[in-house]
C-alpha cells in the first residue's frame, strides 16, 4: 500500500518508434557530414549537422526517433548522436515537429 503524500513513479522508459523527417539537406563543413534544415510544428526553422550516414540524401529524409505524438504533433530526436559536434543547433533536447513531416 502506497503512504499518503508520496508519489509512485514508474521507472519504465517509454518505447521510442524509428521514423524518418522530411529534411532539406545541403553540404556540411567536411566530406562525411550535411548540413541538415527541419522546420518545427510551431513554424520555426532549425538548422543542423548530421553524419551524412543518418540522412538519405536522394529522398531528403532524416532518420529520427518518435519520443511522444499530441494531436498532429510528434516529438522527436535523432538517435545515438550525445557528441557536441552533431545536432540541431541551440536544440539540447528534442523537438516537435508536425506528423506530416514524419515518414514512418
Amino acid at each position: 500500500m502506497q503512504k499518503l503524500g508520496r508519489v509512485a513513479h514508474d521507472k519504465r522508459r517509454k518505447k521510442s518508434m524509428p521514423a524518418f523527417l522530411k529534411c532539406k539537406v545541403s553540404p556540411g563543413v567536411f566530406n562525411h557530414e550535411r548540413s541538415i534544415s527541419i522546420v518545427t510544428s510551431d513554424g520555426q526553422e532549425v538548422l543542423g549537422f548530421f553524419p551524412a550516414q543518418t540522412i538519405d540524401e536522394e529522398k531528403q529524409l532524416l532518420k529520427v526517433e518518435i519520443l511522444e505524438t499530441r494531436d498532429n504533433q510528434c516529438l522527436i530526436r535523432v538517435p545515438g548522436f550525445p557528441s557536441a559536434a552533431y545536432g540541431f543547433i541551440g536544440i539540447t533536447s528534442g523537438i516537435w515537429v508536425l506528423k506530416d513531416t514524419l515518414v514512418l
